[in-house]
C-alpha cells in the first residue's frame, strides 16, 4: 500500500545549511536568508495543519538544539515504518544525521507506532557503507520493489542487506545530473504513486540499466511519467525543500474535485447514520430533521491550550436543573477569515463513567442561533484523543441541537455560555428542528 495515514515529523530547532552533506548533494544550495529557520518552521506548522485538516494522523516531536541536528525536519531518511509493524533504522553518511536517532524521539515512536520488529542497519556506519531510509531507496510497496540508484549514500551491500530482511526485490541502476555527477538520493529523481512513476530516465546514463528500469516499471501496471533534464532540476530543488510534502501527495494523489466528492459522501453517511439512529426523534419525524448543505469550508483546524487550573462551575440549563462542568482548554482558529475562540467543556457527571471519561464537548451559539439553527446553541462532540500536538480538526458539518430542541420540557440541555457565542453564521451542521415545540 502506498498511501498512508499516519506520519512522523520532526519540528526543526536548528534548520539551517548541513555543511556535513553538501559535498555530494548537487542539488543542495546555500540560502544567506537569515530567516530561513524561522519560516521553515511557520511553514512546517502550516503543514501540520494541512494534513491534521485531511483526516491524517500525525506525530510531532519537537528537536532539541543540541545535538546540532539541520536536517532534522527529514527523519525517512533514519526511521522507516512498514505496514507489518517493523521498524528500519539506517545508516547515515553524515555525523550530524546519526545524531537525528535521539532518545527523546525513539520513545516517542515506540509509544505512538505499532512497533513489533525492530531491524537495525546503522551499524554499517562503522565500515563507511550507507543507505539513508526513503531518500536512498524508492519502495513500490505493493509489488514489493525497491527501486535505487547507487551512490556514495546507497551502498549495494546495505540495499540487499535491507532486501532480504524484508523481502523485497532491488533494482539498481546509476543516475546521474547534467554535470555528470553520482545523484545522492533516488527520490529526487523518481517518484512511485498508487498508479504512477515519475521518473528522469535521460539521468540514467546505462542503456541496459534504463531498459530493465523502464520494464521493471511497466510489469508492475503503473504508467511511466517522464520528466527531462530541466524538470529534474526543478523537481529536485522541490522535493528537496518540500520532502515531507510528498506524503500528503501520496495521500492525495487523486485530484481536487475526488478529494471533496469523497469528504461529501463521508459527511452524508455521517449524517444518515445519525438520524438514522437518533434516540429521541422517532419514526416520520425523522424527516423534519434539517441540515445546512455539506460546507467543507466549515472544517478548519484550531490550535488547543490547556486550561491551568481550571474550577469546576455550575452551567444553566434549558430547564431547572443545572449541571456541573469545567473549561478543559481554549480552541483558536480561523473561519472564512475570521479569526475565533471557543471554549471547550468538561462535564464532571460523565468523568465516572468509562464509555464517557474522555468525552468533550463543543458548545456554541452563532449568528444563525433562534433563526435558521436552534435558539439554545448546538453541541460538537470531541474526546481527548482528538486532539493531537495540540491542534484539533473542528467540522461544524458535524454539529447538532442538543435534546431539548425536541422535547422542550423533558431535558435539561447545558446553555452555551455567553464566551462561546460567535460572532458569525455558522451556516454548517444541523438546522432548526422542522416541527414545532411547545
Amino acid at each position: 500500500m502506498q498511501t498512508t495515514s499516519h506520519i512522523l515529523m520532526i519540528r526543526p530547532a536548528n534548520f539551517v545549511f548541513n555543511e556535513e552533506t553538501a559535498g555530494n548533494n548537487a542539488f543542495q544550495f546555500k540560502n544567506n536568508d537569515e530567516d530561513v529557520h524561522s519560516k521553515a518552521v511557520e511553514e512546517f506548522d502550516r503543514f501540520v495543519s494541512l494534513l491534521l485538516k485531511n483526516d491524517v494522523d500525525v506525530t510531532v516531536v519537537e528537536d532539541t538544539p543540541q545535538p546540532r541536528t539541520p536536517d532534522s525536519l527529514f527523519p525517512n531518511n533514519w526511521v522507516s515504518f512498514h505496514h507489518d509493524g517493523t521498524l528500519l533504522l539506517y545508516p547515515m553518511y553524515a555525523p550530524s544525521r546519526r545524531a537525528e536517532r535521539k532518545e527523546h524521539v525513539l520513545e516517542k515512536i515506540y509509544k505512538q507506532f505499532r512497533v513489533t520488529r525492530k531491524i537495525d542497519l546503522s551499524y554499517y556506519e562503522k565500515n563507511n557503507l550507507f543507505l539513508e531510509g526513503t531518500g536512498s531507496m524508492v519502495l513500490d510497496r505493493d509489488n514489493r520493489i525497491v527501486f535505487a540508484c547507487i551512490s556514495p549514500r546507497t551502498d549495494r551491500q546495505v540495499l540487499d542487506e535491507f532486501c532480504k530482511k524484508m523481502n523485497y526485490h532491488a533494482v539498481v541502476f546509476t543516475a546521474v545530473d547534467g554535470n555528470g555527477q553520482h545523484i545522492y538520493h533516488t527520490n529526487v529523481m523518481m517518484c512511485v504513486a498508487d498508479k504512477y512513476v515519475v521518473i528522469c530516465l535521460d539521468s540514467i546514463p546505462d542503456l541496459e540499466e534504463k531498459e530493465n528500469l523502464s520494464e521493471a516499471i511497466q510489469k508492475t501496471g503503473k504508467e511511466i511519467i517522464e520528466i527531462n533534464y530541466d524538470q529534474l532540476n526543478h523537481f529536485a530543488v522541490f522535493m528537496v525543500r518540500l520532502r515531507i510534502y510528498i506524503l500528503l501527495l501520496v495521500i492525495l494523489c487523486g485530484n481536487n474535485a475526488f478529494a471533496q466528492s469523497a469528504y461529501k459522501d463521508s459527511l452524508q453517511s455521517y449524517i444518515d447514520d445519525y438520524v438514522k439512529d437518533h434516540e429521541v426523534v422517532k419514526g416520520d419525524d425523522k424527516k423534519l430533521l434539517q441540515f445546512f448543505p455539506i460546507d467543507e469550508s466549515y472544517r478548519v483546524v484550531g490550535s488547543f491550550e490547556k486550561a491551568k487550573e481550571s474550577k469546576w462551575f455550575l452551567i444553566e440549563t434549558s430547564g431547572h436543573e443545572k449541571k456541573m462542568y469545567r473549561v478543559y482548554g481554549t480552541l483558536s482558529f480561523t473561519i472564512h477569515d475570521t479569526p475565533a475562540k471557543l471554549n471547550v467543556y468538561q462535564a464532571q457527571n460523565l468523568m465516572g463513567d468509562p464509555k464517557y471519561k474522555d468525552y468533550l464537548v463543543l458548545m456554541f451559539t452563532d449568528k444563525t442561533s433562534g433563526d435558521e439553527s436552534y435558539d439554545v446553541g448546538r453541541y460538537l462532540d470531541l474526546t481527548l484523543g482528538d486532539i493531537k500536538n495540540n491542534k484539533v480538526v473542528i467540522d461544524f458539518n458535524k454539529s447538532y441541537n442538543p435534546y431539548c430542541a425536541y422535547e422542550k420540557d423533558k431535558y435539561n440541555c447545558p446553555i452555551p455560555p455567553k464566551e462561546n457565542n460567535l460572532d458569525i453564521a455558522i451556516r454548517a451542521g444541523e438546522k432548526t428542528y422542522g416541527k414545532k415545540v411547545d
